[in-house]
């Protein structure tokens, strides 16, 4: 956002973000569904909202500080300086969470055979159902849904 020059490259470039963060908050809740028990769910789902929540109320604040203190910094705009420190921030934190978040419990790379099958029984539904890599969609098979 940083390297826009005008109105249209800004509309253009926040509507192509916007396609990018429209499954965030449906994956959040879809990953925290497949750990937790229904009964565990709602606290997690809670604290989700609150920590979205929180973080528009801080949100404002850490934007006016930057703007207002990188203001002119190295020959860059303010509202420019906040795009590129958000970017990097995003960036950095989306590099981590690659090694942090685990996939589904059965496929999940990060656990042992032995916890995978711990946590999938968990899981069990009252029809002693769980979600297997047989059921699994695709990202356009889900698009289709």
């Amino acid at each position: 956002m940083a390297a826009v020059k005008n109105y249209q490259q800004l509309v253009a470039l926040r509507f192509v973000i916007g396609i990018f963060e429209a499954g965030f908050a449906p994956g959040v809740l879809l990953i925290l569904s497949s750990w937790y028990k229904r009964e565990e769910q709602s606290k997690r789902f809670a604290v989700y909202i609150s920590a979205a929540i929180l973080s528009g109320a801080f949100g404002g604040l850490l934007a006016g500080a930057i703007t207002k203190d990188l203001e002119g910094a190295h020959g860059i705009r303010g509202w420019r300086w906040l795009f590129i420190v958000e970017g990097v921030a995003s960036i950095g934190w989306a590099c981590i969470s690659r090694f942090l978040l685990l996939d589904f419990p059965l496929t999940s790379k990060y656990l042992s055979e032995e916890e995978r099958q711990l946590a999938s029984e968990r899981l069990l539904t009252e029809d002693g159902s769980v979600l297997s890599d047989e059921f699994r969609l695709g990202p356009f098979q889900a698009i289709k849904q």
